[in-house]
């Protein structure tokens, strides 16, 4: 006989049980999902300062694309005045 066949089932969503892949646990909470955001905006415009101090070169595009995502990271801050729940 088996011996994981003894073992109970762990229900979905239960207690000890994983987050989907892919997705944060807690269903997804905006603030945190908008500081992930903000955080790969930020690292990209890192990789665009650093490929221009390396001498790259870029095309209009990439200029307008770089200052959508500045745009993006500044209308993703958090506000100040808000306190989530709980807190």
């Amino acid at each position: 006989m088996p011996r994981d066949r003894h073992r109970r089932a762990r229900r979905p969503g239960g207690r000890g049980a994983a987050a989907p892949r892919g997705r944060i646990d807690g269903g997804g909470d905006d603030i945190v999902l908008a500081q992930l955001m903000r955080h790969r905006l930020r690292r990209e415009a890192v990789y665009f300062g650093i490929a221009v101090a390396r001498g790259v070169r870029h095309d209009e595009d990439d200029l307008e694309y770089h200052r959508q995502r500045l745009a993006a990271s500044h209308r993703l801050r958090p506000n100040p005045h808000h306190r989530p729940p709980g807190l």
